[in-house]
């Protein structure tokens, strides 16, 4: 959860100790945790050892060079999570929700694509909208959020292409975009309207790395001819182009990418030749925000928008 927390006790007994429990169960790290939830180590460390005396267990045990679950531990992490979020929904209820009072931090993970063409016009509906609302983008590797059921419960949601989640999670669709070649006006080693075998000739850059990582939507086996001629790899996708300028390579990339950032220039955008399926994006998130207002309200403003685009200068 990326919202700020509130100050529990109950006679006693710290309730509080449920973040830090909440954090360590997540990280499995306590250094981390402690970053997450901006405290020193020696602070979450002396939480760890409370947390440890209540429930008589190790909770985190060291494998090696690494820390891991005990089973306890494994059993308590949904358990805490929706205690945790229970609490924090009881204590930020309110009679009538205002956006323009709100100050409530969302987090989103995205990739460069889903920050760049859906995070920036995003963030700015919600600035106009509720003026003391925060919200962070943040690109986190695929494997850091696995499993996706159960820790999407830590953010607020993500901006990811179908397929990737795991099937009956709540989700919008957002955009509908499709898959273009980018080359340099320079580069004469590729026509206009290139084929597949000048494509499986060319060098390329590229922000999958390996034939198993294949870009939504393209066949399998093309895009395996097409990687054996992979010359550069990048992490992120508004790179490319600065790979491709001043080259004989090639590059694809999604369309309103191209357009949202404004990197097309010196470059020829080109059909691909081969089966590329439209590339679509859509936030998802944990069934527990269902019925969250402020959650309910933040998505809302997806439904706005735009489903048109400026076309892009074709040779």
């Amino acid at each position: 959860m990326s919202a700020d927390r509130v100050h529990l006790n109950f006679g006693n007994l710290d309730l509080n100790l449920m973040r830090a429990l909440d954090a360590l169960l997540c990280e499995v790290n306590v250094t981390r945790a402690a970053e997450r939830l901006n405290l020193t180590q020696p602070t979450l460390s002396a939480s760890l050892s409370r947390l440890r005396k209540h429930f008589s267990d190790e909770l985190l045990r060291r494998d090696g060079n690494q820390l891991e679950l005990t089973p306890l531990a494994l059993r308590l992490r949904p358990l805490v999570r929706e205690a945790l979020d229970s609490a924090e929904r009881l204590f930020r209820a309110h009679a009538v929700f205002d956006p323009a009072q709100s100050t409530r931090r969302f987090t989103v993970v995205a990739s460069d694509y889903g920050t760049g063409v859906v995070g920036a016009w995003w963030s700015t509906e919600v600035s106009r909208r509720a003026p003391y609302m925060r919200t962070a983008f943040r690109n986190f590797p695929p494997e850091s959020l696995f499993p996706l059921e159960v820790r999407s419960r830590d953010v607020d949601g993500v901006l990811a292409p179908h397929g990737f989640p795991p099937a009956g999670m709540p989700h919008l669709d957002v955009v509908t975009d499709r898959w273009v070649i980018v080359a340099d006006e320079s580069n004469k080693r590729v026509g206009n309207e290139p084929t597949l075998g000048e494509l499986i000739e060319l060098p390329w850059a590229t922000a999958f790395d390996g034939p198993q990582q294949v870009p939504a939507g393209i066949d399998p086996r093309e895009w395996s001819a097409i990687s054996a001629g992979v010359q550069v790899v990048v992490n992120s996708l508004a790179d490319l182009p600065l790979c491709v300028r001043g080259t004989n390579r090639v590059a694809m990339v999604q369309e309103r990418l191209i357009v949202a950032l404004g990197i097309d220039a010196g470059l020829r955008v080109l059909e691909p030749p081969f089966t590329a399926e439209p590339f679509r994006l859509a936030f998802w998130w944990h069934p527990a925000y269902d019925a969250d207002p402020e959650h309910v309200w933040f998505r809302s403003l997806l439904a706005d928008f735009p489903a048109v685009q400026p076309g892009l200068r074709r040779p």
